[in-house]
């Protein structure tokens, strides 16, 4: 009571709350206001301020009961205890940020020194600061700001030897957000070890970071983060290229934190007996991902070992497959499941067609992604005097469950019969604002969405009056063209419950087996004469675990399987249908068969690169990995005259040719080191790299390599290795950048690690058999690379392997199973229904030309002769299964005869005219 506030000292008393966002000094320091004024003294209520904040202690002040408008929060609700039926547990419960920070990087001491996951928070337009990027300390924005990597990784002092997988790669990320959201920003650096772009596509992301935006890579490890107190910027000090320590200031510094196991799992895994590594991750079979120790529990994503999104989401549906299987074998009966699990009523549609028109309009807040950058409100009111409108309302989240309640009401009161809703993007969102008409007995095409969010506020953040009024012309479109919606029919179609596999390399024979272990018919298609890809050639696992036993059992299990029907020296010849109904011509030894299958699985697999480089083809002493790995397996390596061995990384790889990584050849030359000293411990090994890629907890094999004394040499793009020979010995010159010139090594054998190349031919051959697309390099291009990573965006058809980018064996196992259960996902049912959104022809206005039938992608348009009256005229068809409504046919008819259901040319001018009319 004796010191006023105002003077409480708070330094260091900033910290991050549970939710990963920075409590601020002010936020702390309201909540003293509040303890002071109820009595308590300075001492307390400090404390008692930290301890609201983070949450970590609930001090029944209820404020978030109160400030909850859904009602979701209850003081009072009690723990329940719930027993349900399952045959599998899938554990997917995910990670903890590492807080094993060390001090000198200043963090918890300095207030513009923050985590990754803090910096997510400020980036975010739901954060604290609005998504404008600013310092805790003071609100500025920073001028300068860096990126230190390997925060609670790769480190023994903090128990976490293992690499976290993705810290590369979201510090890439967020350092661009930062340009594209502050482009006054003027220097972002990322200090790293090695740029572990090893996923699809990363290193041309990184490529872009530094052409597109100057961010720039500083490859060293920080050891001081202090601070300038006359100026309060921050001053990291560090080993640059040349070895000299060097310091700079900053504004901010963001430490890329790793990813931990979370502690609370742990116990859980205690009491089932479930096998756990050294970290604390759950242990998973090998050769059987993502099978644990325990039978009938299967784990996923990080709660296995740090991963990515794409490879996370890759295990999840792999996990889905394993505990199909396990559901199939278990019979519960319908009475023990609707205990528990109960559908919904389906409310039968009804006709609307000769009805008033009458139209709801729903505006999003989407927090503060909508209405913190325009006037939701002032969009509403507006919405209400549109012609035929009826009602207009706005909803803080209008995709939660309580807005799709509050929605179906509104139908129901109102009499609603057209539903217009203001919010995000239709990509994601339309399919669900689609199902709530549904279940009020509307049409789902009587439906449209106004893109108020990516296409206005997100783009228009600093321009409030003009989003606001671009959302009420966006919404007055929407009006337009949902007014001239017409109730479409969706046709259902039967559906054949088998699959075919392309491809019998490990991915392929693992979908065909799950496929199979699910009770469904699987064909199983390898060009060649025998199953197995390039794993039959791998010697051991990452683990040193011998491969040649489980392979054969992979092979030996499909080949037995009486649901798999493997055909060996086959080519495809045709692929024709649709998804739910495809026939495909096969040529074989024996001539041609037909086979129908309800869903494609494209596995075509990879090789490795024959290099044109470093005397590959010109000297016996220079091998490839997988030569190397032939000679292993078979036992055919003669080390007694050898003493030296090179190994050369990204040969053929990450160059302007083929500019990606194969993320396999890091590991493999690391593992195949290993083998080496085990067969002759006095082996010296070097292996010269541009960035060690062991990413995860591959980190420990690469750690392991060092202890056992095999040397790693880094060497620039711009200066590669120089091999020649001299009197039947191999002289290699490399540029060491930290000493600053080359050094000379002699070799016995020279083992280049080659680049993983696609099957380019026959992957274009079936991507237009499939109509799929590839990449630049000739891999296929999945539906979307984060959330979508083994389907394609043509319905029906998926991919997993090497077919879609360079993995590892266990990678390949995991994807080929999680094609398996997005693949089943359509023949495990009996009917599929199409779209409604189809292309429609007016045979009063065809001609017969057949411009739309040459244009069609997907073969869904044909010209017929129909028998008009006495006479037989060419019209247009449409098999309305194969067609997708694109559009193609209609932009391209001259005669203006074919329309597209849910677009059609009424509706597009109704929307234009409703824009140019002054309401």
């Amino acid at each position: 009571h004796e010191t006023p506030v105002e003077e409480i000292d708070f330094t260091g008393l900033a910290r991050s709350g549970r939710a990963g966002m920075p409590v601020l000094e002010k936020d702390i320091r309201i909540k003293c206001f509040e303890e002071v004024e109820q009595g308590f003294d300075e001492e307390h209520a400090v404390k008692e301020a930290l301890r609201c904040v983070d949450c970590s202690i609930c001090s029944e002040c209820k404020a978030c009961e109160r400030t909850c408008g859904s009602g979701a929060i209850s003081h009072e609700q009690q723990d329940e205890v719930v027993e349900i039926p399952v045959s599998s547990v899938i554990m997917a419960n995910g990670y903890d940020i590492s807080r094993d920070i060390p001090e000198e990087l200043g963090y918890g001491r300095f207030k513009n020194v923050v985590t990754s996951m803090e910096y997510e928070r400020i980036l975010s337009a739901s954060g604290p600061f609005h998504g404008h990027v600013q310092r805790p300390s003071d609100g500025r924005e920073p001028s300068r700001i860096a990126f230190i990597q390997c925060v609670g990784s790769r480190d023994t002092k903090c128990d976490s030897e293992y690499c976290s997988a993705v810290c590369c790669m979201y510090a890439v990320k967020e350092a661009i957000i930062t340009k594209e959201h502050l482009p006054s920003v003027r220097d972002i650096n990322i200090f790293y070890m090695d740029m572990r772009a090893y996923g699809k596509d990363f290193d041309k992301y990184v490529d872009s970071a530094k052409n597109k935006y100057g961010i720039g890579f500083i490859r060293s490890r920080v050891a001081d983060v202090t601070e300038n107190r006359e100026n309060g910027k921050l001053i990291i000090k560090y080993c640059d290229d040349n070895g000299n320590m060097a310091a700079d200031e900053y504004d901010m510094v963001v430490l890329s934190v790793g990813l931990k196991p979370k502690k609370e799992i742990q116990v859980f895994f205690e009491k089932t007996g479930v096998k756990t590594d050294r970290y604390g991750f759950c242990w998973l079979n090998e050769m059987a991902p993502p099978l644990t120790s325990k039978a009938g529990l299967v784990a996923c994503g990080a709660a296995a070992g740090p991963k990515d999104i794409p490879e996370t989401v890759v295990e999840a549906s792999a996990a889905a497959s394993e505990a199909s299987k396990i559901a199939g074998r278990i019979d519960v009966s319908q009475d023990e499941y609707a205990a528990f699990f109960s559908q919904e009523e389906q409310v039968p549609p009804q006709d609307v067609s000769k009805e008033p028109i009458r139209i709801g309009v729903f505006v999003c807040h989407c927090g503060i992604n909508i209405g913190g950058y325009l006037d939701v409100n002032d969009v509403v009111e507006y919405a209400k005097t549109l012609p035929y409108v009826e009602y207009a309302d706005q909803n803080l989240y209008t995709c939660s469950v309580d807005a799709q309640k509050i929605i179906a009401e509104k139908i129901r009161d109102y009499k609603l019969n057209r539903v217009v809703v203001a919010s995000c993007t239709p990509r994601t969102h339309e399919p669900l604002f689609q199902a709530v008409l549904s279940k009020a007995g509307l049409n789902p095409y009587l439906f449209t969405m106004a893109n108020i969010r990516d296409q206005c506020s997100w783009v228009h953040m600093d321009c409030y009056a003009d989003a606001t009024f671009k959302a009420r012309e966006l919404v007055k479109m929407a009006v337009g063209k949902v007014t001239f919606a017409k109730q479409l029919v969706r046709q259902k179609i039967d559906v054949s419950k088998s699959a075919l596999i392309i491809g019998g390399g490990m991915a392929g024979i693992t979908a065909a087996l799950e496929i199979a272990g699910m009770g469904y018919k699987a064909f199983l298609v390898e060009k060649t004469g025998m199953l197995g890809g390039n794993a039959v050639r791998l010697s051991t696992s990452p683990t040193g675990r011998l491969y040649d036993g489980y392979i054969s059992k992979y092979i030996e299990d499909v080949m037995n399987n009486p649901l798999v029907e493997v055909y060996l020296n086959t080519e495809i010849m045709h692929i024709d249908g649709y998804v739910g109904k495809y026939s495909t011509v096969l040529k074989t030894g024996e001539g041609e068969k037909e086979i129908g299958h309800g869903a494609v699985i494209v596995s075509t697999g990879a090789s490795e690169y024959k290099p044109k480089e470093y005397m590959y083809g010109s000297s016996g002493r220079v091998i490839t990995q997988m030569e190397l790995e032939d000679g292993l397996k078979a036992g055919s390596m003669n080390l007694d005259s050898t003493e030296n061995i090179v190994m050369i990384q990204c040969v053929g790889s990450r160059d302007s040719e083929r500019p990606y990584c194969s993320r396999v050849c890091c590991n493999q030359a690391i593992k195949n080191a290993l083998v080496l000293k085990e067969m002759k411990h006095e082996l010296n090994i070097t292996i010269l790299y541009r960035d060690l890629r062991s990413y995860g907890l591959n980190e420990i094999t690469y750690r392991t390599a060092r202890r056992a004394g095999v040397q790693f040499v880094r060497y620039e793009p711009g200066r590669k290795p120089k091999v020649t020979e001299i009197n039947g010995k191999l002289a290699l010159k490399a540029y060491e950048p930290i000493l600053e010139e080359d050094i000379a090594i002699n070799a016995d054998l020279l083992i280049l690690s080659s680049a993983v190349v696609p099957q380019a031919e026959q992957n274009k051959v079936i991507a237009q058999m499939l109509k799929v697309p590839l990449n630049q390099e000739g891999f296929f291009m999945e539906a979307h690379a984060k959330l979508r990573p083994v389907d394609f965006a043509t319905e029906g058809v998926y991919l997993c392997g090497l077919a879609h980018a360079p993995k590892s064996l266990r990678e390949s196992i995991t994807q080929g199973k999680a094609a398996a259960a997005r693949a089943a996902t359509i023949i495990a049912r009996d009917t599929l229904e199409t779209e409604g959104t189809i292309a429609q022809v007016n045979e009063s206005l065809c001609t017969g030309c057949g411009a739309c039938e040459k244009v069609c992608a997907y073969k869904a348009v044909s010209v017929q002769e129909i028998k008009k009256r006495d006479t037989t005229v060419k019209k247009a068809v449409i098999n309305p299964v194969l067609c997708k409504g694109c559009g193609t046919c209609s932009a391209t008819c001259r005669c203006g005869a074919v329309d597209v259901n849910g677009f059609t040319d009424r509706q597009v001018v109704s929307e234009l005219e409703y824009l140019l009319r002054k309401w």
